[in-house]
């Protein structure tokens, strides 16, 4: 699995997990860890090489 797909995977579960039990402890660890990934996939992606 690529690391922007396992992003999205956290995001939509964390979410879900959100929606469907409330503002749960592990749901917003999910969501927070998800969108931690996907602005560090977005950051590393954005680097300019300078070679």
């Amino acid at each position: 699995m690529i690391r922007s797909q396992l992003a999205v995977f956290f995001i939509t579960a964390g979410t879900a997990l959100i929606l469907i039990y409330g503002a749960e402890v592990s749901a917003v660890a999910a969501f927070s860890f998800g969108t931690g990934l996907a602005v560090g996939c977005w950051r590393r992606r954005k680097v300019p090489n300078r070679n």
